[in-house]
């Protein structure tokens, strides 16, 4: 089944600069084949003064980069980039010691643990209303990664509290590649492969990097800062087949330059 509708108007909500593209940029490239309007509304954007941080946390301050970089991939895909202002958990007291916290969700329960949802949902809802006909693609949080899980709460309670469930597609985080992440997920782990298929046996990187991703995180699983009734949400697992645009998204991926780099991987696909 197809999750896309010819010419009918696409956004991709991505929590950083590369999410989206790393997670369904072969969706985004089909999408723009349809002759869809695509957009990728990419949130935790904001450039934060490095002065004001601590040390540590500097180098991921700046965004400039990032941006044209992003800016690049999209425009190799065909979609068009639209940032929003908000401030990653990595870029906010009270302050992370490692990079690597970022994947450590609250302890407690319910949603007041993510300060950002109140604004996000009154975005998305914003959308719902200003563009009627569009379809908005979320990420599943899987990974555990502190802002990843933002978006997604925010997405699906924007979903049902709208009536707008019919309108939202959700997709599996790039992190959905490492393998322990993706069996902590309550939705991607219906779909596993067997361990002599797994990415990570096709990089060492990556292997190293997921694992060690994996180990740090802590905290409450997704599904537990949901309220009781969104628990009964029907899940429905399908694949999409993007066979003929993956050499487009490994193109567009080339052009996060950085990203690449930090994750481990060469600029250049093969």
């Amino acid at each position: 089944m197809d999750s896309l509708n010819r010419r009918a108007r696409h956004i991709f909500l991505s929590p950083h600069l590369d999410d989206a593209v790393l997670s369904c940029g072969g969706l985004i490239a089909k999408a723009v084949s349809l002759d869809c309007p695509v957009e990728v509304m990419t949130f935790y954007t904001r450039q934060v003064d490095g002065a004001a941080l601590p040390r540590r946390q500097r180098k991921a301050a700046t965004t400039g980069e990032r941006k044209r970089e992003d800016a690049a991939a999209l425009g190799h895909l065909g979609a068009t980039p639209v940032w929003l202002d908000y401030t990653g958990r990595f870029l906010r007291p009270p302050w992370l010691k490692s990079r690597l916290h970022i994947f450590r969700t609250p302890y407690e329960t319910g949603l007041g643990g993510f300060p950002n949802i109140p604004a996000i949902r009154r975005d998305l809802a914003r959308l719902l209303n200003e563009c009627p006909a569009a379809y908005l693609f979320a990420p599943l949080g899987v990974g555990s990664h502190y802002d990843h899980v933002e978006l997604f709460l925010s997405s699906v309670t924007t979903a049902v509290e709208q009536d707008a469930l019919d309108r939202f597609v959700f997709y599996e985080d790039g992190y959905s590649l490492g393998t322990r992440m993706r069996k902590r997920h309550f939705v991607a782990r219906r779909v596993c492969w067997r361990w002599w298929q797994a990415p990570a046996r096709r990089s060492i990187a990556w292997f190293v990097i997921s694992n060690l991703m994996a180990a740090q995180s802590r905290g409450r699983a997704v599904l537990e800062f949901l309220p009781a009734h969104y628990r009964h949400l029907q899940w429905t697992v399908r694949l999409e087949a993007i066979q003929n645009f993956e050499a487009q998204k490994l193109d567009a991926l080339s052009k996060y330059e950085s990203q690449v780099k930090a994750l481990g991987g060469a600029t250049t696909f093969t």
